[in-house]
């Protein structure tokens, strides 16, 4: 239908066109021309009218007939094109409906006769379209029943090859066909298909069962053979873990036996061979457990020991690194100047003119012309010399002539250097294979400029002020200089960078800087730019080299703080006291006329509100009673008032009570102590400090103290605010020191501080003002000993320094009058102590250079 379409849209289109030229050939009609007289077309406002459809609307048949003639030629071209492309059938289609629009038309005609040869048509035959679709639908109808019937013979020969599931494909798609024909008489087509379709399913569905029933047995027997596999590579991984574990339990290596037993249970839990040699290695390994952990405990305890005898021996390198870092450091050259590149031939000349000799000769004003030496020497050596002229000019300028006395041989460098000191502006080189003999800038080659780095010599170094411990905290501090220590004003540099011009330029040549073309200029970042000479350059980095030895020198100083103390006490008395007073045997017995001290003092407070019961009067130490008229009581406490030692408490020692109960009582106190102490104190402290740099080390205790009181008065009543302030103490070493020139000797700026607090602090009670409220302060005291000295040593030598000694000795003895003197009995009635105490403070400094380049040379 779309071809009809299509065709009859041409039609339409070749009638328009048609009409389109023939309207344009009509007369025009007089009605429809333009009216000149009144200036305006006919019809305006109106639709146009176009001449087709005026043609239309005047001859309608005419325009029909036009249309069936357009669509006579067109099925005659079509037609004409399918049949010299061979395709017969649509070219008659095309044919026979031309002949339907025009019966008569002879060309048709032919043309149909034509095509209905060549079909092989008897001649004769009529043909209508309709009786040509009729045949065609039949010729449609037949290929389609031979296309089901060659897929049913498809489909039996593959079911003979037993490939059902492509002939049930086969099927289907026959029974697609029959199904979407269904005009169409199929016969017992449809019943075969069907038949045969379910019969290739039915075997289908069997050959799937057949291959799947094939397939799970390949698989189960593919499990098997895994599973057999696997349980033969788990017994040799048992029996190889067996064999390892009694290996390791006959070397009896017990816990690894049983990690390996456990291993083997793991993959074979119910293997008694394993399960007997994890017991057995269990078991073991419990009576084995405690050799093992007193062995271990011994080596861990030696451990121990190791450790803290190397905690004994502090570090003293000054300077530790790992061999291959440092090689690394050392590695890296200077890149100031590059590597001095010298002519082979050159550098072979410059040392033959540093061995040539040259022998005894005398030259004097008659005979000692510049030209004339050069010659003779050139001649006596073999060396070429040359004058430039401009070192001719400078000779005859000044006259020169070569005056010497050889009694020995000098060498030619030694002979060159005279000749060239007789004028400031001469000098001599090699070059060229020739020594030549120039002035100042041809004798220093080619000018070069470089950048050299300076900063670790012009670098301000921060001088370190020690802490203050040698005064007691007070309002009256000043404050500049903080307790704890700090940073000075004033950073001090090795050398200051217009200084380090000047010795540079000092060291090598001031002539030669005076010269056209050099410069020696400063940066403010601590860098110098440059302009010299090769060998000048060689020069300036030896200097440098020189001074970088003195300012990365590193001075270590070990200090060490030495008490040396002995103590000795002893104290032996006898008292009669402890009869009477509450709870005591015997019969109670005090002495009532004895007060505390108030009137008389006689027991000087120990009794009452002493040592004694606070509840009773002082008691005796001897009563009798003869049951008369009185009693006798006695006493006797022979107490120092103030204690014999500085250092050794009497406190301990033998305490022995003897009491007697009869008409008689009798109670006796024997005191016996005896103590000694050595002991030697060394406290060391190390510091490494930069030549001329001021450093110290400092050990120091902080402690808090009331100071004072702040009164406050708020609604008639005093509060006393107190005033906590820090007090220090401990050891602190200040030190400067100076490398001298030689190296061999230090100069020391020692100044060695030994602050030791009283504790506990002392305190003093008081009160504030009106109020009643007593208030306490603190009355720190503190001990300093302390040196300033300046000290000469030799590089690792050593300087004692201070020597503080004290000593004290003190017999005492307490003693009853006439009854101490009695033979015999003299004991009872005394107390005798004796200290003898003896301590040294002594402090030894030694100190040793540390020089960084000799360090990197590994010397």
């Amino acid at each position: 239908m779309a071809l009809d379409h299509s065709r009859l849209l041409a039609a339409s289109l070749t009638v328009a066109l048609f009409g389109g030229v023939s309207c344009s050939t009509t007369n025009s009609d007089p009605a429809t021309e333009p009216n000149p007289s009144s200036g305006t077309a006919p019809n305006a406002g109106m639709p146009a009218t176009t001449p087709a459809a005026a043609v239309a609307a005047q001859d309608p048949q005419g325009l029909e007939a036009a249309r069936r003639k357009a669509l006579v030629e067109k099925y005659l071209e079509v037609g004409q094109r399918l049949r010299a492309e061979g395709k017969l059938d649509a070219a008659m289609m095309e044919l026979l409906r031309a002949k339907e629009l025009d019966e008569n038309n002879e060309q048709v005609r032919n043309l149909i006769a034509a095509v209905s040869a060549e079909q092989g048509n008897p001649v004769g035959t009529a043909l209508s379209f309709h009786d040509e679709q009729e045949r065609l639908a039949q010729i449609q109808a037949d290929r389609r029943r031979s296309a089901v019937n060659e897929k049913l013979q498809v489909a039996r020969d593959q079911m003979a090859s037993k490939n059902y599931a492509g002939a049930v494909d086969s099927l289907r798609l026959a029974n697609l066909d029959i199904e979407v024909a269904t005009e169409q008489d199929w016969g017992s087509l449809p019943a075969q298909v069907v038949s045969l379709k379910t019969e290739a399913e039915k075997k289908l569905d069997e050959q799937m069962r057949s291959k799947q029933e094939e397939l799970s047995q390949q698989l189960a027997t593919k499990l098997r053979e895994e599973f057999e596999a696997n349980q033969s590579r788990r017994r040799a991984q048992v029996d190889a873990l067996l064999q390892q574990g009694q290996l390791a339990f006959a070397n009896r290596r017990f816990t690894f036996a049983r990690e390996l037993s456990s291993k083997a249970l793991e993959l074979e839990p119910n293997n008694a061979v394993a399960i007997e040699l994890q017991e057995a290695s269990i078991k073991a390994s419990r009576d084995d457990m405690a050799d093992s952990y007193y062995n271990e405990k011994a080596r861990e305890i030696r451990k121990m020991l190791e450790a803290m005898e190397e905690l004994k021996v502090p570090q003293t390198d000054v300077l530790r690194m790992d061999p291959e870092t440092w090689a690394k450091a050392v590695r890296r050259k200077d890149t100031n100047v590059g590597p001095e590149t010298i002519n082979p031939e050159d550098k072979a000349l410059f040392e033959r003119v540093r061995t040539e000799m040259v022998g005894r000769l005398t030259l004097t004003e008659e005979n000692g012309d510049y030209i004339e030496v050069k010659n003779n020497l050139s001649r006596i050596t073999g060396v070429p010399i040359i004058i430039t002229p401009e070192a001719r000019e400078v000779i005859g300028s000044e006259s020169l002539k070569v005056v010497i006395e050889l009694v020995n041989p000098i060498s030619l460098e030694n002979f060159l250097n005279h000749m060239v000191k007789r004028s400031t502006n001469l000098a001599w080189t090699v070059r060229h294979g020739a020594v030549v003999i120039g002035n100042k800038s041809q004798a220093s080659g080619a000018l070069e400029s470089n950048t050299y780095d300076v900063r670790d010599l012009v670098f301000k170094r921060t001088q370190f002020l020690p802490p203050r411990i040698r005064d007691i905290p007070s309002d009256t501090d000043s404050g500049d200089t903080p307790r704890t220590g700090g940073e000075g004003e004033d950073k001090v540099a090795f050398v200051e960078l217009d200084q380090l011009v000047s010795n540079i330029k000092e060291a090598t040549d001031l002539k030669y800087w005076e010269g056209e073309g050099v410069d020696l200029k400063p940066e403010d970042q601590g860098y110098l730019v440059i302009t010299c000479s090769r060998e000048m350059h060689q020069r300036i980095r030896t200097v440098m080299e020189d001074m970088r030895r003195f300012a990365t020198s590193v001075v270590t100083i070990d200090a060490k703080f030495l008490t040396v103390s002995r103590n000795f006490l002893q104290e032996v008395g006898v008292d009669f006291r402890g009869l009477g007073g509450a709870g005591n045997k015997g019969d109670v017995a005090t002495l009532d006329d004895v007060t505390n001290g108030l009137i008389n003092n006689s027991s000087r407070g120990l009794d009452n509100n002493g040592t004694a019961d606070p509840a009773a009067n002082p008691v005796s130490g001897a009563f009798y009673n003869d049951g008369g008229d009185g009693d006798v009581r006695a006493r006797t406490e022979n107490v120092f008032t103030d204690p014999v030692n500085s250092a050794l408490s009497s406190n301990g020692g033998l305490t022995f009570g003897l009491t007697y109960l009869d008409d008689l009582q009798i109670a006796a106190i024997l005191r016996a102590v005896q103590k000694s102490s050595n002991a030697e104190l060394v406290n060391s402290q190390l510091l490494s400090v930069m030549d001329q740099e001021r450093g110290h080390v400092a050990i120091i205790n902080q402690t808090s103290f009331v100071r004072d009181f702040d009164v406050e008065v708020a609604q008639a009543s005093f509060i006393a605010d107190p005033k906590v302030d820090v007090i220090q103490d401990g050891l602190v070493l200040d030190v400067r020191p100076v490398i001298q020139q030689d190296r061999k000797y230090i100069i020391l700026d020692l100044q060695p501080t030994v602050a030791e607090l009283v504790q506990p602090i002392p305190t003093f009670t008081t009160s504030l003002g009106a109020s009643t409220l007593p208030v306490t302060m603190q009355l720190p005291t503190l001990t300093v000993t302390s040196f300033a000295t300046t000290a000469k040593v030799p590089d690792g030598g050593s300087v004692l320094l201070g020597g503080l000694r004290q000593m004290l000795q003190v017999d005492r003895k307490s003693s009853v009058p006439l009854l101490a003197d009695l033979p015999l009995i003299s004991f009872l009635f005394k107390l005798e102590g004796s200290v003898d105490e003896s301590s040294s403070l002594m402090v030894m400094v030694r100190a040793w250079i540390t020089d960084l380049h000799e360090f990197s040379q590994g010397k």
